[in-house]
């Protein structure tokens, strides 16, 4: 159903029907949230063309049109404790090192604040450099070494960006450098340089593995990958919108012809957030680009694949029907 912001309870300031992290404090003091959702403005390390800084915006905007109930779950998200801390408000600007740290001790903070201990976490990008302060947020938050699941149209294991490490085309080398050898994992992944495409063979990961750039089961890649990560430690799973195909998600930062329908990206979310359980206990959905995000189809996928990401936690928690 179709909203008009500001109408109900509803605004454009918070993700579709959560609350507000300070009406929710002052309305149930103690209580903590099921799922917690963060905006982190940011877009200092893209390399092709600016713009997932408006993602977080977006993303709750294009929110207002979806329902609280998914068909495919048959669930609500009226039967859960959701709250929108809001965007980062430090200082977005300066040597990426420290808007980094910047950005996780915020992420630490409002988790440590308002979200449960076995809650799930969620962000809302910015460009793909923000996971690396989130997940290290999640290791704060649950005091183990997460496990990183990443579904993204690039392999990201670039040393650096001309000269830059801090960047968004490095993500994923950078998550195996903080995380150890075999705690990351990457699905659906078509463009990788030839250092890139060695590297992720000798990695392990699920789409170096596939040996072709064609048709991906996205799906079963990504179930693939997540079974080859170790069992112990929390999920989290990091989606960039780029790995939809252009066509389905041009609102993005570096577009990749090739990719998956949105169709197939949602049911990718849905069952990887249905096997990981309460394991998944982090999620975020980076490079939105609304200023190339014409009709805003790519900002409704990406608050649609948060709403399926969020109701499957209250999945983990109740007992199978008759």
């Amino acid at each position: 159903m179709t909203r008009l912001p500001g109408t109900g309870n509803h605004t454009a300031e918070t993700f579709l029907a959560a609350t507000a992290v300070a009406a929710a404090v002052a309305a149930a003091s103690g209580r903590t949230a099921d799922v917690l959702v963060c905006g982190v403005p940011w877009d200092a390390a893209s390399t092709f063309r600016r713009g997932p800084a408006a993602g977080p915006t977006a993303i709750r905007q294009a929110s207002q049109v979806l329902e609280e109930h998914s068909l495919a779950l048959s669930l609500s998200l009226d039967d859960l404790d959701l709250r929108d801390a809001g965007d980062c408000p430090v200082e977005l600007a300066g040597p990426r090192g420290e808007v980094l740290g910047s950005i996780e001790a915020w992420l630490v903070e409002q988790a440590a604040t308002h979200l449960s201990a076995g809650g799930r976490l969620v962000t809302l990008g910015g460009d793909h450099l923000t996971t690396v302060a989130a997940v290290a947020a999640l290791a704060a938050h649950a005091g183990a070494q997460p496990r990183v699941l990443v579904l993204d149209a690039h392999a990201d294991l670039r040393s650096d960006w001309e000269g830059e490490p801090l960047s968004h085309a490095c993500v994923t080398r950078l998550l195996h450098e903080a995380l150890g050898a075999g705690r990351v994992q990457a699905a659906g992944v078509r463009s990788a340089t030839r250092d890139e495409a060695v590297l992720g063979r000798s990695l392990g990961l699920a789409w170096a593995l596939r040996g072709t750039a064609g048709p991906c089961d996205l799906a079963a890649e990504a179930l693939a990958a997540l079974a080859a990560l170790p069992g112990d430690g929390p999920l989290y799973l990091s989606v960039d919108i780029d790995v939809c195909d252009p066509g389905y998600a041009p609102g993005v930062g570096a577009p990749e012809p090739g990719g998956v329908t949105s169709l197939e990206l949602i049911q990718a979310v849905r069952a990887v957030a249905r096997a990981a359980g309460a394991q998944l206990r982090g999620l975020d959905v980076v490079e939105v680009s609304p200023p190339h995000d014409a009709g805003g189809a790519t900002a409704t996928l990406a608050a649609l694949l948060v709403r399926e990401a969020a109701l499957a936690r209250l999945a983990s928690r109740t007992p199978p029907g008759p």
